[in-house]
């Protein structure tokens, strides 16, 4: 799971099918692991809203091909990644 903290520590925001298929892992097992390291303050959950994206923010790239409303779950470090 280091490349995992290692993705988000650099500042990268990612979806959880993106961070599933970069690991090769399941999203089952990643979701796991994520709420895990959420409850210790390695990654922090993020919802966006598509409503008004124009997929340029470069935040993340999860955003191409969602419904407009429709909120998207990142995930990104949190505190205690720095």
């Amino acid at each position: 799971m280091e490349n995992l903290l290692e993705i988000l520590r650099q500042g990268q925001t990612a979806s959880l099918p993106e961070l599933a298929g970069r690991l090769q892992i399941s999203e089952e097992l990643l979701s796991a692991k994520l709420e895990r390291y959420e409850q210790l303050g390695y990654v922090r959950r993020v919802r966006m809203d598509a409503s008004g994206c124009n997929g340029n923010c470069k935040r993340c790239r999860g955003c191409s091909g969602m419904k407009t409303g429709e909120p998207l779950v990142c995930w990104e470090k949190g505190e205690k990644l720095g």
